[in-house]
């Protein structure tokens, strides 16, 4: 079973400088949520995680990346959820690009990652059959995954009442 965890500082700038993430989350809040993909032989269902990534042979141009924002404006329009990240906070815009990443030394280049919300797994579907994620593919080769969240099994200080994320701010708030 595959599992991506998200776990981020809400505002923070997307690079790929863990110190200044780290900065972010140590000035302030955090929050923690898990993913999965699901064994073949299980449905997906509910709300899910989609993680697409662009691989490039060279970190994007200004140009390029204003293209990409220009792209990923239909996000909302095709069914992508807000992003949330703090109980009750949400993301300008209903995605995160974080790059350019370091790609492995089989495969050259670099890689952004994108990072949407979907209400359904058909809803991800669509999204990979749009003409939006197709213009993606126009800059350069593109994956994506597709994952179920991961509720907490146990108590956990600072998990919220569905279970599926865990948040600190500096107030304490929960």
């Amino acid at each position: 079973m595959s599992i991506a965890i998200a776990v981020a500082a809400p505002n923070a700038l997307h690079t790929p400088s863990m110190r200044h993430d780290a900065d972010a989350m140590a000035d302030g809040a955090v929050y923690l949520r898990k993913w999965r993909e699901p064994p073949p032989d299980e449905v997906m269902s509910g709300k899910v995680m989609a993680e697409t990534r662009l691989a490039v042979p060279t970190p994007l141009s200004d140009a390029q990346l204003h293209a990409i924002k220009q792209i990923l404006a239909c996000l909302s329009d095709i069914g992508a959820s807000p992003l949330d990240t703090l109980t009750g906070e949400y993301e300008a815009r209903p995605y995160q690009l974080i790059g350019p990443n370091d790609s492995s030394p089989e495969t050259d280049g670099v890689f952004y990652l994108l990072i949407t919300r979907w209400p359904t797994p058909q809803a991800a579907i669509t999204w990979q059959a749009s003409t939006a994620y197709r213009a993606l593919q126009g800059i350069g080769a593109v994956t994506s995954d597709t994952f179920m969240a991961l509720p907490e099994t146990r108590p956990l200080d600072h998990l919220r009442d569905d279970k599926l994320q865990r948040e600190s701010t500096p107030d304490g708030h929960k």
